[in-house]
């Protein structure tokens, strides 16, 4: 057996989860970890990987790392005004986690943020 206990690097090991590979064949084995199982971290992922023999020995084989990226947006921008209303658009979304919402938190120059809005994007 193969065992790769995996966590992500924000809050430490918190989320380590022990997972098993699949024997791919003789001397390959293979497995896919889904960042969900991590609360959709972003950055660092560590792995460390043990062989377990036929007498139950457990054997360090080493250890990798994988990055996951923040999401990003290759331009944000806003609409002239008319009627009163503009619109923002937020163009080239790379989201390797996922997008449950995009927030746009709004406000005039006058006074500062006091009428700061947070709008959902659709």
């Amino acid at each position: 057996q193969i065992q790769v206990p995996t966590w992500s690097e924000n809050n430490g090991q918190d989320d380590t989860i022990w997972y098993t590979a699949k024997r791919k064949d003789n001397q390959t084995y293979t497995l896919e970890i889904d960042i969900k199982n991590h609360g959709y971290d972003v950055g660092k992922y560590l792995s460390h990987v043990y062989g377990i023999d036929n007498n139950g020995k457990q054997i360090w084989l080493g250890a990798t790392s994988t990055s996951v990226p923040q999401m990003t947006a290759e331009s944000v921008t806003a609409s002239e005004v008319k009627d009163g209303k503009f619109t923002v658009s937020i163009n080239g979304i790379s989201a390797p986690s996922g997008i449950k919402q995009i927030q746009v938190p709004t406000w005039s120059e006058n006074n500062g943020q006091d009428d700061t809005i947070w709008y959902t994007a659709k």
